[in-house]
Parts: C-alpha cells; structure tokens; sequence
C-alpha cells in the first residue's frame, strides 16, 4: 500500500522547514543568543545575552565586541573608574552612550541588582553603575550601549532562524577571550540544509519503494 502524497509531503516540510533554535530557553527566560548565517543586519557574528521584561519585550548585550578603551578614558575624572581594570564592550546601538554593567554575584547571594540568573546581575541605571565601579569593578563587565527588542520581536526571529539559543552560562557572559566566542559557539554553516537533504532523499528512497 502506498502512503498517501499529502503525508510524505507534510513530513518533508516537517525535515526542511528551518529550525526555530535550539531552544535552550525563551521566551520568558534569560539566554545567550549565537548569530547564524541569517542573522540580523547589524549583529552578524555576534553573540549575545538576551534578558527578558515583564511585558514580552528583551533588552540585552553583546558580549564579544570588545574594545581597547579602559573605563577610567570614559570617566577622567574619577577616581574609582581610574582604579578598574577593565576595558569597555560596545553593548549595542541602543542608548549607546549610556554605561551598564553585567556583574558576577558572589555564591549567588542577593546584591540589590536586577537578579539574571543565580551567578548573574545586571546594573541598569547610574547609581548602581557607579556602586559597581565603585566596590565590584573587578567583578564585573561594563557595556556602552544595549539592543532592545519589543514584546515578540526577538521570538520571531529565533522562528526565522536568525539566533541559536543557548543557555545564560556564565562562562560565556564572562569569558576571557571573548573574541572567540561566536566561532567557538555558532552552529556549522548549513549544518540544517544538510540534514534536511539527507532526510530529502531518505524520503524519496522510501517513496520508491512503494512504486
């Protein structure tokens, strides 16, 4: 007995439609976001830590663009922010001149910022950025600028194939070669097209059998 046409047509869209992400999380919850080769114009072979609101929408940072400028250049004249030793990470093109702050929680103990994960803080506004640069510069990465996403906008492009999602590790949010990242994190190139031919021409095997 033949199948019927319309389910070995439904199960190839199935093997060959794109994939919506690894979904290691979202929407609702913090992730790091790898870039594919569909990417969004602007945030090609980024990596990114994506932090959910209350109301749908996401704000977050880009974690591998680093630059050679030290948080003292910014703030000349304070003294707190000579002291750090740490250089700036361009954040995003939101409010690109404003300074935030993704800081390591110790033992994951509460430290009147906005909570990410357990490992994981995030300091928003001026007075928590100036208490970070303060007293927990070593602990911390300090961004200018942020992306910002509204209610929905960053799932419809995980369903378009535009970010690999992946878990809020710490290690990564932190890494020390952050130059690295997205080779080390992004998916290989057409990895699902690949796939979806196998199972392209695995179908047509089968369908010929029933020729």
């Amino acid at each position: 007995m033949k199948p019927p046409i319309a389910m070995i047509a439904a199960t190839l869209l199935v093997l060959c439609a794109p994939p919506a992400a690894a979904s290691d999380a979202l929407p609702g919850a913090p992730a790091v976001l790898v870039a594919t080769q569909s990417s969004v114009d602007g945030l090609e072979q980024t990596v990114v830590l994506a932090i959910p609101q209350p109301d749908g929408s996401h704000f977050g940072f880009v974690l591998n663009c680093p630059t050679q400028t030290p948080l003292g250049a910014l703030f000349p004249d304070d003294e707190a922010s000579g002291r750090a030793n740490a250089n700036v990470f361009i954040g995003g093109p939101k409010l690109e001149k404003t300074l935030f702050a993704l800081v390591r929680r110790a033992d994951g103990e509460p430290d009147g910022l906005r909570s990410i994960t357990a490992e994981l803080s995030v300091a928003i506004d001026v007075e928590e950025v100036d208490g970070v640069i303060t007293h927990r510069a070593r602990d911390a990465r300090f961004f200018l600028g942020m992306i910002a996403w509204s209610e929905g906008q960053l799932e419809d492009e995980v369903r378009a194939g535009a970010w690999h999602v992946k878990p809020p590790d710490l290690r990564v949010v932190m890494s020390a070669h952050p130059e690295v990242l997205w080779p080390r994190l992004a998916p290989p190139p057409d990895t699902h097209f690949a796939r979806a031919g196998a199972a392209v021409a695995s179908s047509r095997a089968r369908v010929a059998r029933f020729e």
